[in-house]
């Protein structure tokens, strides 16, 4: 039995309204999709912003091998989320000419081109958005059937150690759904707790939270409320948070007024500045309109243009007010703002936890939360580095009985009769999973560079779930490779048992290779 054959097997399971400002700028040719060292920027790489967006650039302090990679942290199965990746690897494809995609998942070549053969376009593209909806393809295979691209796929797993994560990826399916009851019924306890024992400003946080979780707050709202009602925790020992709740506070900008002044400025500056001197501006407007430039690269260009001419600001403070504002907004580093947040907020609910019990059950929520998260196969990076640092906090014999006593002297007359050591024994088996996908990164990472060395493309995408960015992005920079990280803005998430099933078949139809088994599908 081959990764190959699994591979072949198992398919890896703002675009803003560019202002006409002037109407005198058109949109680039795109650059071919045929170039093998594609001209790419990774601080320059923008896309429409519902396609995703940049979680952070690490540059190692010696780029010594000339490569970048951007890594696409995949959201195995949302059907959202493939749609996306497809669309930046179609962007980068077309701007750049990238064609290397390394995926995980697989082992060897994992084209999918031959099936541009069968159909027309159109019936290509019935087929291939009917088995991405299904989750029998990933947003890269998806793209390799429906496009031109010359896309070299190329699965970079090690087939023992991907059987080893399979593995332990049923067992925590498995004491995932033993254990589902038991812990819906401590989930239940310790909320009927909190409405018993938090104070107000902590039931309102948790609130807030929770709500924020849900997508039913944005950020920004999120992050004003917390400033508001955080009088107890300034914001000043969270730099990068700071920052993003005075941009949210200054965001509510009259952008008409706006408008006015940057019309007024550009009429000034026809009158005073040399014709050649809009050069610039003129390119960034045609960079904006055809999508490779955010459109506040327009408005950056006119401030240093104004700059240049000795133009007065303070002539047009709404344009420069608003100026301004995007400066601070580019300098936002959102994987920094993201640890400040989560930082502050578990900071400010210690702060108001004012009594021992609430400090208890606040710890305990955290931490039935925390094997929640394990059990549903949504650990990142850092979960594992908490686990390392206190491995006790995820066997819940050491919180449970003060949480059940707790409850007893409130009056919860709770009748639960769960099995805790049992609950212990099935959670060490879920981290089975995560111990084999750590192994798995340096596997990853030596085999995408081998790949990339081999094609000699300088840029190339790899698509890996988010557990292994931080320790592909770490292994990757210590090899001098620029690393460029983005998530896909995904969709409603279905509760894992979508995912499972189709793995559960694909492990078990290894006779007839994927590729050869999709050779079959009739187009209409």
């Amino acid at each position: 039995m081959t990764l190959r054959k699994l591979r072949r097997r198992k398919a890896s399971a703002f675009k803003f309204v560019a202002v006409a400002i002037l109407t005198i700028f058109s949109p680039e040719t795109p650059v071919s999709s045929q170039l093998a060292s594609p001209d790419f920027a990774a601080s320059e790489f923008t896309f429409p912003k519902e396609w995703g967006s940049v979680a952070f650039i690490e540059t190692p302090p010696s780029v010594s091998s000339g490569k970048t990679i951007v890594f696409i942290q995949d959201a195995h199965v949302n059907y959202q989320a493939q749609k996306n990746t497809a669309a930046i690897v179609d962007d980068l494809a077309s701007r750049y000419g990238v064609r290397l995609i390394l995926l995980e998942g697989g082992e060897g070549d994992g084209s999918l081109a031959f099936m541009r053969k069968r159909g027309t376009p159109s019936a290509r593209l019935q087929v291939a958005e009917e088995d991405l909806r299904k989750g029998l393809l990933s947003g890269a295979e998806y793209l390799d059937i429906v496009s031109e691209h010359p896309l070299i796929l190329w699965g970079i797993e090690d087939a023992q150690l991907y059987a080893e994560n399979y593995s332990g990826f049923l067992e925590a399916e498995e004491a995932r759904q033993s254990l589902e009851p038991e812990i819906a019924s401590l989930r239940a306890i310790i909320e009927q707790l909190k409405a018993a024992v938090f104070s107000e400003p902590l039931r309102a946080l948790e609130a807030r939270q929770k709500a924020f979780k849900a997508n039913e707050l944005a950020l920004g709202e999120y992050v004003r409320w917390l400033a508001d009602h955080g009088d107890q925790l300034p914001l000043a020992e969270y730099p990068m948070l700071k920052r993003f709740a005075g941009l949210s506070a200054s965001s509510n900008l009259d952008m008409a007024l706006v408008a006015e002044d940057q019309r007024k400025l550009l009429r000034d500056l026809q009158s005073k500045a040399d014709p050649e001197a809009f050069a610039p501006l003129r390119q960034a407007g045609q960079d904006v309109k055809s999508g490779k430039a955010p459109a506040s690269a327009f408005y950056l260009e006119l401030a240093a243009l104004a700059e240049r001419s000795g133009a007065d600001a303070a002539a047009y403070p709404y344009l420069s007010d608003y100026v301004e504002y995007l400066k601070a907004k580019s300098a936002l580093q959102p994987r920094v703002l993201w640890e400040d947040l989560r930082r502050y907020q578990d900071a400010l609910k210690r702060k108001l936890a004012q009594s021992a019990d609430e400090s208890a059950l606040l710890e305990a929520g955290e931490n039935l939360e925390w094997v929640e998260n394990l059990l549903a196969l949504r650990w990142t990076s850092t979960d594992w580095e908490k686990f390392e640092v206190s491995p006790e906090r995820l066997k819940i014999s050491t919180w449970l009985p003060a949480l059940l006593e707790l409850a007893q002297r409130q009056g919860n007359e709770t009748a639960w009769q769960g099995d805790i050591a049992g609950i212990d024994k099935q959670v060490s088996r879920a981290l089975r999973f995560y111990e084999a996908a750590r192994q798995r990164n340096e596997a990853l990472v030596s085999r995408a560079l081998g790949k990339m060395e081999q094609v000699g493309d300088p840029v190339a995408v790899m698509v890996a779930g988010g557990f292994h960015t931080d320790a592909c992005v770490k292994l990757l920079a210590d090899r001098g490779i620029q690393v460029l990280v983005i998530t896909p803005s995904v969709g409603p998430a279905d509760d894992g048992a979508r995912y499972a099933a189709l793995l559960k078949e694909k492990m078990e139809m290894l006779k007839t290779p994927f590729a050869k088994s999709y050779a079959k599908k009739e187009t209409p």
